[in-house]
């Protein structure tokens, strides 16, 4: 009995959120071939075949591999066609997988591929395909399908009125048209598509259970004809929450249009990523929360925000004029995107609601700070004489380096400090007492022929005291960005033994791919353990000592890659030895 209870223990042992799947590129997670080629240890083994027991990988090449012998628990799976792979594009081993919900189709061949014509898969209720060319059977228990292909035909053709319990559908590319009314499932809460040419008004008045819609439109087509009346009617749809309306990069288009787009009062997210779009004023929007749409739909009356009281968030795209002192309404968070050096804030007046601005854009323009903020993200010259004493986190773009210092006051609960260097200077900081969460930019040290040397002492501003941290002790948490200038003909190599040794840092990610975990197991810091949490790699390091100076530490290097095709983004190892 005792025996059975422990094997039972031993078997739900697992590593949260191990995937062997990458979802997003429907392919083998990078992620998952580092944890899995490192792992030594039987017990772990076992601990990361527990975490992907229900998921299993076809891949298709030259020497067609399967992952798994035991199929009988089977929910998630991905079947990949290689390039290489010149067979028959047969789904025939996914029908041995009776359980399978979740399936991932990756066909990077020109071949066709028949889904559940031969064996309807009734317990498959999510497909993510990526094809030259496909078709669909009926696949009735379905509620999640998206679709990717360059092939190029009538929305009809795919028969998707016929998935009666479909709820998500994803048009990943540009593959539809001809777009029209009760060619929709009724069933659906969620759609994301992408049209080559333009829908008829009324393609969307049967979805009465949609909540969220995307649609995006290939302009590049349009003829004269074609855009004398748009209209795309929403309003008939009492669950529609959320909206999204893009156009494709129409720059090469000079015809003048615009959609009316009428929306039913419940929506409360609304985005609009272009200027041909016009909500009629008498189609309120009481329950809108956040807007996001060009500034000349609101300084042209385009979009109108009177019967909006509830909005907490805006987002203004393209600003090319002067914000109007009366353009701004209540919100709590503003974005604004100035994509040229015009100025524009020389009327804008902020609501006292403010609390997060964000200024996009490398085009600086000085104006007061509201005094609200809690957070900031803005390009900036010379750093103001002082800062919102509220001010939680701050995202500064450094445009001009020189002489660059902070405030000589700091607000007291600065947590959050991301430097971005738009030059990618040398120059050194000193950083605010209180900040919990840093993340700056590292130029190379130095060069050999093979790496290229990062180290923090090259930001950093180092006490003379060298007893004392390079950062302040409060900072746990440091990412860094290595700045190379695409040279990825060198590995990086990166001083570890200085965040070890002169800071606090417990929590270390480099260049956004690497994530570790720094815990000091002894106030000497002779024995580190150093974490990838992504990939749960690493080890203990048992630093020595400088054959020169007893008191020091030898140097310790990261060694890792960026960028290269040829090498795992998540590959890293460390030595003692010197750069060669």
């Amino acid at each position: 009995m005792y025996c059975c209870q422990k094997f039972s223990l031993k078997s739900l042992i697992r590593f949260k959120d191990v995937q062997v799947i990458d979802t997003k590129k429907r392919e083998v997670s990078q992620q998952f071939i580092a944890t899995a080629n490192r792992f030594n240890l039987n017990y772990f083994k076992d601990v990361l075949v527990n975490s992907i027991y229900d998921q299993h990988i076809i891949v298709f090449d030259n020497n067609t591999t399967e992952n798994k012998a035991d199929k009988s628990n089977i929910k998630t799976a991905l079947v990949y066609y290689s390039e290489s792979f010149d067979g028959e594009c047969d789904l025939t081993p996914i029908y041995d997988l009776p359980s399978i919900e979740t399936l991932y189709i990756n066909n990077q061949t020109k071949g066709s591929i028949d889904i559940g014509y031969y064996y309807p898969m009734p317990n498959l209720r999510r497909l993510s395909i990526c094809a030259w060319e496909f078709n669909l059977d009926i696949l009735q228990s379905l509620k999640y399908l998206k679709m990717e292909s360059e092939m190029l035909c009538e929305f009809r053709c795919f028969e998707l009125i016929k998935f009666k319990s479909l709820e998500e559908l994803v048009f990943k590319s540009y593959m539809v048209n001809h777009l029209q009314m009760d060619q929709l499932p009724i069933s659906l809460t969620y759609l994301s598509i992408k049209l080559m040419d333009i829908p008829y008004p009324n393609s969307f008045v049967s979805c009465k259970s949609l909540e969220k819609l995307k649609i995006c439109i290939d302009d590049s087509e349009f003829e004269e004809e074609d855009v004398e009346q748009l209209s795309i009617d929403l309003a008939g749809l009492p669950n529609l929450k959320s909206f999204k309306f893009m156009e494709e990069d129409s720059s090469d288009n000079l015809i003048d249009y615009c959609f009316e787009i009428s929306l039913p009062p419940s929506i409360k997210i609304l985005k609009i990523f272009t200027n041909h779009v016009q909500i009629p004023s008498k189609y309120p929007m009481p329950l809108l929360e956040r807007l996001y749409v060009d500034q000349s739909l609101l300084s042209e009356g385009k979009v109108n925000l009177s019967s909006s009281p509830s909005i907490k968030k805006l987002s203004l795209s393209t600003c090319y004029h002067p914000i109007r002192a009366n353009t701004i309404p209540s919100v709590e968070k503003l974005t604004i995107d100035k994509p040229l050096d015009f100025r524009i804030f020389g009327q804008v007046v902020f609501p006292p609601t403010l609390t997060h601005l964000s200024i996009k854009g490398n085009h600086y323009e000085s104006f007061k700070l509201p005094e609200s903020l809690i957070k900031l993200n803005q390009t900036i010259k010379i750093p103001p004489l002082s800062l919102p004493q509220h001010l939680r986190q701050l995202d500064w773009k450094i445009k001009d380096t020189n002489n660059f210092v902070f405030p000589s006051s700091y607000p007291p609960h600065l947590e959050t400090v991301n430097l971005i260097y738009l030059d990618a200077a040398d120059f050194k900081i000193d950083i605010p007492p209180i900040t919990k969460y840093l993340s700056i930019i590292l130029n190379p040290n130095s060069s050999t022929q093979s790496h290229l040397l990062f180290s923090i002492s090259n930001r950093i501003t180092k006490p003379s005291d060298q007893s004392k941290l390079w950062l302040p002790f409060n900072t746990t948490n440091l990412t860094v960005d290595l700045w190379c200038k695409l040279d990825f003909s060198k590995k990086l190599a990166f001083r570890l033994d200085e965040v070890i040794n002169h800071t606090n840092v417990r929590y270390l990610s480099i260049s956004d791919t690497l994530k570790f975990s720094i815990q000091r197991l002894d106030p000497e810091n002779k024995s580190v353990l150093v974490l990838e949490r992504q990939t749960l790699t690493g080890g203990i390091i048992t630093q020595r000592k400088s054959i020169n100076n007893q008191q020091q530490y030898d140097p310790i290097y990261l060694f890792m890659n960026k960028g290269s095709s040829s090498c795992s983004k998540f590959e890293f190892n460390w030595s003692f030895e010197p750069l060669l």
